[in-house]
């Protein structure tokens, strides 16, 4: 029975390390990227196609430039703007030390199950830097999923707004109080962004980086646009 123990806590262990390394190709991240390249693919317009929008054009064309280089910097990105991604108030210093207490908790498991000192410190390596990861990873695709939910509602109401006549910043207004999470909670940092001197297009291109999702980049570019 203690061989069987010993054998489970050393697969974990190694599954452990295995998962810090695979995971973002295992997590739907890999998806994630393609789908922004194809969203970000465009071809080049000529200038004998180029009419009257010329400017218009121009900027779309810069703006889709633009969403291939942030998403060449997404790949590698801060902890401290993983956490703010993945919804939570954490300090960086507040995720070190829950990684820290998770990784001893699973050494000290491991040790004292007796699976040996280089299982258990597999076990405390995944427990340091692979849960914490992969919990931020799960809240930051559950948080994008329900802004993607959201979004279209959101969307709808600042249409039907422009066309009653209302300004775009009131329309956002109402988006703070009729939607629900996290699209409130975005959409109130556009309009604070926006009170303390910054255009409301680049407010709204703020957005993309808080939910590095196409449709949030997209929806700055228009935004700026218009």
């Amino acid at each position: 029975m203690q061989a069987i123990a010993v054998f489970f806590l050393v697969s974990v262990a190694i599954g452990g390390v295995v998962y810090v390394f695979i995971y973002p190709y295992l997590s739907g991240e890999r998806k994630a990227e393609q789908r922004m390249q194809s969203v970000a693919k465009t071809e080049p317009l000529s200038r004998a196609a180029r009419g009257p929008q010329k400017s218009r054009r121009d900027i779309v064309e810069s703006s889709l430039k633009d969403l291939e280089e942030r998403r060449k910097k997404s790949k590698s990105v801060p902890i401290s703007v993983r956490i703010t991604r993945a919804g939570l108030t954490w300090s960086k210093r507040q995720f070190v030390i829950i990684s820290a207490a998770i990784g001893v908790g699973m050494f000290a498991f491991g040790f004292l199950s007796g699976t040996g000192l280089l299982a258990a410190a597999g076990l405390g390596f995944a427990g340091a830097f692979g849960v914490p990861r992969w919990l931020l990873s799960f809240l930051r695709k559950r948080r994008e999923a329900k802004f993607l939910e959201g979004l279209p509602d959101a969307v709808d109401i600042i249409v039907r707004g422009v066309k009653a006549g209302l300004p775009l910043l009131d329309c956002i207004k109402m988006i703070t109080v009729e939607s629900s999470e996290p699209l409130k909670t975005e959409f109130r940092l556009i309009m604070e962004t926006q009170a303390i001197g910054m255009p409301l297009g680049e407010a709204c291109g703020k957005l993309y980086e808080r939910t590095p999702l196409p449709e949030a980049n997209f929806f700055g570019i228009v935004v700026a646009i218009q």
